[in-house]
Protein backbone atom coordinates (compact mmCIF):
# COMPACT_ATOMS: atom_id res chain seq x y z
CA UNK A 1 0.00 0.00 0.00
CA UNK A 2 1.11 3.60 -1.09
CA UNK A 3 0.74 6.36 1.16
CA UNK A 4 0.41 9.58 -0.64
CA UNK A 5 -1.57 12.68 1.11
CA UNK A 6 -1.72 16.19 0.18
CA UNK A 7 -3.04 19.20 1.25
CA UNK A 8 -3.34 23.18 0.72
CA UNK A 9 -3.31 26.45 2.31
CA UNK A 10 -4.40 30.08 1.34
CA UNK A 11 -0.55 30.44 0.63
CA UNK A 12 1.20 26.99 0.71
CA UNK A 13 0.86 23.24 -0.83
CA UNK A 14 1.99 20.29 0.93
CA UNK A 15 3.09 16.48 0.21
CA UNK A 16 3.96 13.47 1.62
CA UNK A 17 5.09 9.72 0.27
CA UNK A 18 5.82 6.79 1.50
CA UNK A 19 8.74 5.40 -0.30
CA UNK A 20 8.04 1.62 -0.44
CA UNK A 21 7.82 -0.85 -3.01
CA UNK A 22 6.89 -4.12 -3.91
CA UNK A 23 8.59 -6.86 -6.33
CA UNK A 24 6.18 -9.73 -7.12
CA UNK A 25 8.40 -13.43 -7.68
CA UNK A 26 11.04 -12.64 -5.74
CA UNK A 27 12.52 -15.36 -3.11
CA UNK A 28 15.58 -15.64 -1.38
CA UNK A 29 17.17 -11.94 -2.01
CA UNK A 30 18.78 -10.19 0.10
CA UNK A 31 17.66 -6.89 1.44
CA UNK A 32 19.91 -3.98 1.30
CA UNK A 33 17.67 -2.20 4.51
CA UNK A 34 18.53 -4.12 7.90
CA UNK A 35 15.67 -3.09 9.11
CA UNK A 36 12.62 -5.19 9.16
CA UNK A 37 10.11 -2.08 10.23
CA UNK A 38 9.27 0.47 7.53
CA UNK A 39 9.08 4.55 8.40
CA UNK A 40 5.21 4.00 8.72
CA UNK A 41 5.69 1.26 11.50
CA UNK A 42 4.72 -1.52 8.79
CA UNK A 43 6.98 -5.10 8.11
CA UNK A 44 9.20 -5.09 5.21
CA UNK A 45 11.21 -7.77 3.27
CA UNK A 46 9.70 -10.95 1.95
CA UNK A 47 6.04 -11.47 2.49
CA UNK A 48 4.85 -14.66 0.53
CA UNK A 49 6.44 -14.19 -2.65
CA UNK A 50 6.69 -10.37 -2.75
CA UNK A 51 10.09 -8.33 -1.64
CA UNK A 52 8.43 -5.18 -0.11
CA UNK A 53 11.07 -2.40 0.58
CA UNK A 54 11.51 1.57 1.38
CA UNK A 55 13.70 1.73 -1.83
CA UNK A 56 11.78 4.46 -4.18
CA UNK A 57 11.55 8.31 -4.08
CA UNK A 58 7.86 9.09 -4.95
CA UNK A 59 7.83 12.82 -4.29
CA UNK A 60 9.01 15.18 -6.90
CA UNK A 61 8.81 19.33 -7.18
CA UNK A 62 10.01 20.88 -9.99
CA UNK A 63 9.70 24.56 -11.69
CA UNK A 64 6.03 25.75 -10.02
CA UNK A 65 4.82 22.30 -9.58
CA UNK A 66 5.05 18.85 -7.26
CA UNK A 67 3.95 15.87 -7.58
CA UNK A 68 3.36 12.19 -5.88
CA UNK A 69 2.37 8.97 -6.84
CA UNK A 70 1.01 5.19 -5.94
CA UNK A 71 1.36 1.98 -8.65
CA UNK A 72 3.86 0.76 -10.84
CA UNK A 73 7.44 2.86 -10.25
CA UNK A 74 7.90 2.98 -13.88
CA UNK A 75 5.37 4.26 -15.20
CA UNK A 76 4.97 7.08 -12.90
CA UNK A 77 8.44 7.74 -13.16
CA UNK A 78 8.00 8.19 -16.57
CA UNK A 79 4.75 10.53 -16.17
CA UNK A 80 6.83 12.81 -13.61
CA UNK A 81 9.64 13.03 -16.70
CA UNK A 82 6.91 13.75 -18.96
CA UNK A 83 5.28 16.45 -16.75
CA UNK A 84 8.55 18.03 -15.99
CA UNK A 85 9.87 18.45 -19.49
CA UNK A 86 6.74 19.70 -20.58
CA UNK A 87 6.74 22.37 -18.00
CA UNK A 88 10.85 22.71 -18.66
CA UNK A 89 9.62 23.03 -22.64
CA UNK A 90 7.16 26.14 -21.97
CA UNK A 91 4.04 24.02 -21.95
CA UNK A 92 1.00 25.52 -19.93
Amino acid sequence: MTYCIGWKTGSAVFLISDSMVTRANVLNEARSNSSDITTFGEMQGQIDNKLVEERALKLFAFEGAAATFSGDVRLGLAIIDSIESNIRNGAT
